[in-house]
């Protein structure tokens, strides 16, 4: 009973390092208000490709402000982990609906009228812009793009680093518009998933964040293989109709239920994106590796070996 009592508390020590100190929170919050200010600042000049040139229009859109997301909104970020997600919100002024009339017209009412590279170009001018006057607290990461720019910012002898997203506010109960590789546009609701998570937290008396940051400190150990979200929807699903009791026997049922779930490729619904399942995005090798890590920790775990599965010898 002892034994279990002392492996129940290296686990929640362990649980709890992983959590961002409070002052470190406050110093990234004010470094991305500050970012955001300052891009605020910048005249706003929505950039246009048409037929290979740049057509540059002032306020189509206009910066409103900006939305935490990811896991860092969702209270499931762990230190030294990915990059934090952060939302630049525009809004549509009239001049983008004058632009889409015309853009209409041109192309006979077919007219895609944004695609990720209008708002990743739109973005970068203004990063660009304001990179002048503090350019030795700022990098922006040049293209390719898929959904974000990723960034680095120097505030209070850190080193942040973010991932800006461009996106619509599209005024329907929380819905944006975000890019997809230059190319297209996907509707996003981080408001759906924060309020799913909160849900499941509830429902498991707070051990289903516990959960979520336990499995990502495993993830980072094993050079972070298996997306973030991925394993997020992972713990929400093996969990749903299950309590979490001792972490680990809640690990070992993590692991055995995963590989389950992964090797009938079931469906997870995705809340935040409009997809049937959060494994639609992923070729099959990528699944068969996810497969493989999750092989090796039931291995590792059934036996209780901690240092193989997270590097430490905390627990």
């Amino acid at each position: 009973m002892t034994d279990n009592k002392n492996i129940q508390e290296r686990f929640e020590n362990f649980i709890s390092s992983l959590s961002i100190p409070r002052h470190i929170r406050s110093d990234i919050q004010k470094a991305v208000l500050k970012l955001v200010e300052n891009l605020k600042k910048v005249v706003n000049t929505t950039i246009f490709p048409i037929q290979k040139t740049r057509s540059k229009i002032r306020n189509a859109i206009v910066l409103r402000g900006h939305q935490f997301g990811g896991s860092y909104d969702r209270g499931t970020y762990i230190r030294k982990a990915s990059d934090i997600d952060i939302y630049i919100i525009y809004e549509e002024q009239p001049a983008m609906e004058r632009l889409k009339k015309a853009m209409n017209a041109k192309n006979k009412g077919s007219a895609q009228e944004y695609r990720g590279e209008i708002l990743f170009k739109t973005l970068r001018h203004q990063l660009k812009k304001i990179r002048l006057s503090i350019r030795r607290n700022l990098v922006v990461k040049n293209p390719p793009y898929r959904h974000a720019i990723k960034t680095k910012m120097r505030y209070a002898n850190k080193n942040i680093k973010l991932d800006l997203v461009p996106a619509i506010d599209l005024h329907e109960d929380g819905n944006l518009l975000i890019p997809n590789t230059i190319k297209n546009i996907v509707k996003v609701n981080p408001t759906k998933e924060e309020n799913a998570l909160k849900k499941f937290n509830n429902r498991t008396k707070g051990k289903g964040t516990k959960m979520i940051r336990l499995v990502k400190a495993w993830n980072n150990h094993w050079q972070g293989k298996i997306v973030s979200y991925i394993l997020e929807r992972l713990v929400m699903q093996v969990f749903k109709n299950r309590q979490i009791g001792n972490w680990d026997k809640a690990l070992r049922t993590f692991f055995n239920e995963s590989i389950r779930l992964i090797n009938e490729r079931a469906t997870m619904p995705d809340k935040v994106y409009s997809h049937k399942s959060i494994l639609d995005d992923y070729n099959e090798s990528y699944l068969l590796e996810i497969l493989e890590q999750l092989k090796k920790a039931k291995i590792n775990a059934d036996k209780s070996e901690w240092v193989k599965i997270f590097g430490t010898g905390r627990i």
